[in-house]
This record gives structure tokens, C-alpha cells and sequence, in this order.
């Protein structure tokens, strides 16, 4: 019997992988290039979790200049952070952690000939940095990303788009499965219509979760696996 998805659609950070705040370093060092002394203006209740990297440079910047941000400031800090990722990723590499059940979750799909892919507010590229260490990167043959749009139910919308091109047919929404640790990941995939596990590795609780299809307090739980047969 084959599976009633077509298409699973992973998130990154704390959902794959644990990157040891590098991100966040690498963000506030870029921010601090452009605006010297100014992370102290980011609000310490500000979460980034769940949000677009092109939402959170706007975010930092109306912050600290109490204005909408201009695009070349936004290409300036997309630019210099992805410059000093790589740097940062390397720091935190003691930290750096492939979540629990990962890979056997992505192995067992593929084994279901579902297409695998990644739907992230981490831009393209920030996205293969962060997985470059996880053994991870090769399993992912499609995504979306926050480098394609500041609105997460728009990039995993095009995320679909793009598995569906990959299989050479038409994929609804309703096809797909999506692993977050967000709320913010729920509602984008709500928005969309198709079917989210919401996984607790993060900072929100099995419970904080509860609006998913399916909440989970990590990948090795087995009524996952149950929604593939």
C-alpha cells in the first residue's frame, strides 16, 4: 500500500539539528557591522524561533532604527551573515546536535517512496551550511526557503511546487506532511492546508503544540512511522 503523502517537508533548526546559537551569533555580529553598539536595542523577549531570516533582519532593524528597514540594508546584513556563518558553525560544533530519530524518520520515508525536502525560514543557503555537518544535506532533494519569501505559508507553498515538479505531477496540499517546532510552523501550514506534526525539541512543549495534526515530543515517536502505512 503505498502512502497517502507524496511529499514530507522537514524544517531545520530544532526540528533536525541544534546549531548551538551559532545563527543567532552570526545574525547580531552582521547587525553589529552595520549598526555598531545596537543589539542592545533587540528586545531580550524577542524569540527568533519559527521565523524567516528576511523577517527577523527587518525585525532587528525596525528595533534599533524604529523604522521600516531599506533593501540595501537587508542585502547588507543577508550578505555579511552569510559570510560569517560558516566561522560561527565551526565555534559551536561541540554543541551541534542531529536530533533524536532523525535520520531513521528520513530513511523510513524514503523507504515509503515519499520525496523528502526541507520548508525553513533559513535562507537557501544558510540552510546548507547549518546541515553541511549533519550527513543530513543529501536526503533533501527539493525546498523552500526564507530566501523565497519572508512568509513562511509561501515558501512551503513553493516548496510543494518544487517536490511536485521533482515527481513530475501535481501535488495538493493536503498530499503533504510537514515536521515543525513552532506554533508559527502550525499556522503556516494550516494557512496551506496540509498536515503538520509538530515536534517539541524546541522551545514549545508537547502541549504548546497541541493544534498540530499530530504533537510529538521527538521524531522516534512511532505513531509516525504509522501515518506513512
Amino acid at each position: 500500500m503505498s502512502s497517502r503523502f507524496k511529499l514530507a517537508i522537514f524544517d531545520i533548526d530544532c526540528t533536525l539539528i541544534l546549531t548551538g546559537g551559532a545563527g543567532s551569533k552570526a545574525f547580531k555580529m552582521a547587525i553589529e557591522e552595520l549598526f555598531p553598539d545596537s543589539t542592545s536595542f533587540i528586545p531580550k523577549d524577542y524569540l527568533p524561533h519559527g521565523r524567516t531570516d528576511l523577517g527577523i533582519f527587518a525585525d532587528y532593524i525596525r528595533f534599533i532604527k524604529h523604522r521600516e528597514p531599506q533593501q540595501n540594508e537587508i542585502e547588507f546584513i543577508k550578505t555579511k551573515y552569510l559570510s560569517l556563518l560558516p566561522a560561527e558553525m565551526k565555534l559551536s560544533i561541540k554543541k551541534y546536535k542531529v536530533l533524536t530519530g532523525v535520520k531513521s524518520l528520513i530513511e523510513f520515508i524514503i523507504s515509503k517512496k515519499v520525496l523528502v525536502g526541507l520548508g525553513t525560514g533559513n535562507l537557501e543557503e544558510a540552510a546548507k551550511i547549518k546541515l553541511e555537518s549533519s550527513g543530513l544535506l543529501s536526503y533533501f532533494s527539493f525546498g523552500g526557503y526564507g530566501s523565497d519569501s519572508s512568509d513562511r505559508s509561501k515558501l512551503l507553498s513553493i516548496a510543494i511546487k518544487r517536490g511536485s515538479t521533482i515527481l513530475g505531477e501535481k501535488v495538493k496540499p493536503s498530499e503533504a506532511i510537514f515536521f515543525g517546532d513552532t506554533k508559527r510552523d502550525i499556522s503556516a501550514v494550516r494557512k496551506i492546508g496540509g498536515y503538520i506534526v509538530g515536534v517539541a525539541t524546541g522551545i514549545e512543549t508537547v502541549e504548546d503544540l497541541q493544534e498540530a495534526d499530530l504533537s510529538v515530543s521527538n521524531l522516534e515517536d512511532i505513531r509516525i512511522k504509522e501515518l506513512f502505512n
